[in-house]
């Protein structure tokens, strides 16, 4: 090998920082270039790439479930923005235990206390009903509770749910017949001399309530 030849490679193997013994003819000169490329190719780029593939996105949380009952609850306060959350909460509560103990649906009870008195906890009828749920004074002493007791809103829902029970099983789950039975007595049903506007008002209730429910994320969870 000429001096010149390799006075070249010697440069190159030293901007490369390799160490390597000189080799001798073109053939081995030729060789030498080629894995000196080789050396050269951009490696560091290509394991930069995928050290950002590996990089994790962060996950942006989720908002936690709005439950059944504040749903419930802000269903009373939209109607009657008179009622404060806190009662609007004790209310959806006492609905959802009342529900679940009688095996009934609580937008039901939601849409009966509605129709019957607008979430009025005081309300008091011509006829001398009473309460949230607009029930007598003989129901109110037949679950053992005085008559004044209807106006507190736990008492009420209690006797109301209770009277709904009795008119579905008295009419063998026909809602239309119960509600019907709820708001103008069973022997008005069993005479055939009913109207039910209250009761179809109350289903569409049902609905309404349903809807403002799902719209709102409320689950039930």
């Amino acid at each position: 090998m000429n001096m010149k030849k390799q006075a070249v490679l010697a440069a190159m193997l030293a901007g490369i920082g390799v160490s390597m013994i000189l080799p001798q003819g073109n053939r081995e000169i030729l060789a030498a270039e080629a894995e000196i490329k080789t050396i050269q190719e951009p490696v560091q780029v290509t394991v930069q790439e995928k050290e950002e593939a590996k990089e994790v996105v962060p996950t942006v949380p989720q908002n936690p479930c709005r439950t059944y009952e504040e749903g419930m609850a802000a269903y009373i306060t939209s109607v009657n923005e008179t009622v404060t959350e806190t009662e609007a909460m004790a209310m959806a509560n006492c609905m959802l235990e009342q529900a679940e103990k009688r095996d009934i649906d609580a937008n039901l009870l939601l849409a009966v206390a509605h129709t019957e008195s607008t979430y009025y906890s005081d309300a008091v009828s011509c006829a001398d009903y009473k309460g949230l749920m607009q029930t007598g004074d003989i129901l109110a002493e037949e679950a053992g509770y005085s008559p004044e007791s209807l106006f507190d809103p736990e008492v009420s829902i209690e006797v109301g749910a209770e009277y709904i029970e009795d008119q579905l099983e008295n009419f063998d789950d026909d809602l239309c017949l119960a509600l019907t039975a709820y708001n103008q007595g069973p022997g008005a049903v069993y005479e055939g001399n009913y109207d039910t506007g209250y009761a179809e008002l109350t289903m569409k209730r049902v609905e309404r309530i349903e809807n403002f429910l799902q719209k709102g994320g409320y689950t039930g969870e």
